[in-house]
């Protein structure tokens, strides 16, 4: 989830920042926000909602009104899972990510950067604290830990705007050359850490803040700066499209599949469903409408996160 902070801070950046300062080029950026992320936000909230009464046969009225308007419920309910967002636990990422947008239209737009660098350090200081406090850095979902999801949010996205700004001032040939790894090597690095991290001799909150507060920032300006080939390009735009309407319903549906007790099988078929799922809520116009940013600087498209 960090990683997704920190290229959406990066990706708005380039895409939306400049435009931001444009004759009413706020109201046009809030407009696009919410034409991108409420159908999706609205998806999830009722592939919870659905699922939540075949399984139990119970209302759900309150709690799909409350997803809906990401109003996160944040007393504590054990009977909910504990979670803001009952219906939908990723959710309570989308509510920071508009809560972050916001704070980009209004404030950090304004700043220099060193001043969004500042930001970026004070927040990361908050957050190495609360991960050592609370010995991990999966804050944020639960109503017992919800306001800790600020930290996180705090250092990530003003992180990768600061990247970003960098990362447009380079000239082109200086970041292509930046890396010297494969393009499919730099665009697996941020997986790879994920997958090695277990393997290390490090206690939790000890890997995860390396993880999140030195290894995410390098491994993202290292995607950024691949030129994947032709071919490639195609399948990662596709993946890219797909990611977010994946994002949104992935949960439920993983929860509800794991509670069929189907065996051996039952991951595997609860991955395709989600997989299918995901593929049939990027065909609803909306979000089928939803293209990639057009190229920056001759660079590689980006979708929008």
């Amino acid at each position: 989830m960090d990683f997704f902070f920190l290229l959406s801070g990066f990706v708005l950046t380039l895409a939306a920042e400049d435009r931001m300062n444009a004759k009413d080029g706020a109201l046009r950026f809030l407009r696009a926000r919410v034409a991108r992320l409420w159908p999706i936000i609205a998806v999830g909230a009722l592939t919870g909602a659905l699922l939540r009464m075949i399984e139990t046969g119970q209302s759900v009225r309150m709690l799909l009104v409350q997803a809906m308007l990401l109003m996160p419920n944040v007393r504590p309910n054990s009977a909910q899972g504990g979670l803001i967002f009952p219906l939908n636990g990723p959710h309570w990422s989308m509510m920071l990510e508009i809560l972050a947008n916001t704070a980009h239209l209004l404030v950090i737009r304004r700043l220099s950067d060193r001043m969004v660098l500042a930001v970026a350090g004070l927040g990361g200081t908050v957050l190495a604290v609360s991960i050592f406090l609370f010995g991990s850095a999966t804050f944020g979902p639960d109503s017992s830990n919800w306001w800790m999801g600020f930290a996180r949010i705090g250092f990530s996205y003003p992180c990768g705007v600061w990247l970003a700004r960098q990362w447009k001032n380079t000239p082109p040939d200086s970041i292509r050359t930046s890396s010297g790894l494969p393009w499919y090597v730099a665009l697996t690095l941020p997986l790879s850490a994920l997958m090695v991290l277990p393997a290390l001799p490090l206690n939790t909150a000890i890997g995860d803040a390396l993880v999140i507060l030195l290894l995410f920032p390098p491994l993202l300006w290292l995607a950024a700066s691949a030129t994947p080939p032709a071919f490639a390009g195609k399948w990662l735009r596709a993946a890219g499209l797909l990611s977010f309407p994946l994002y949104a319903v992935h949960l439920p549906i993983l929860e509800y599949v794991g509670g069929l007790h189907l065996g051996p099988l039952g991951p595997a078929i609860a991955i395709a469903a989600a997989l299918l799922a995901a593929a049939l809520v990027a065909q609803i116009p909306p979000i089928r409408a939803i293209r990639p940013f057009p190229r920056l600087r001759n660079r590689s498209t980006v979708p929008l996160p």
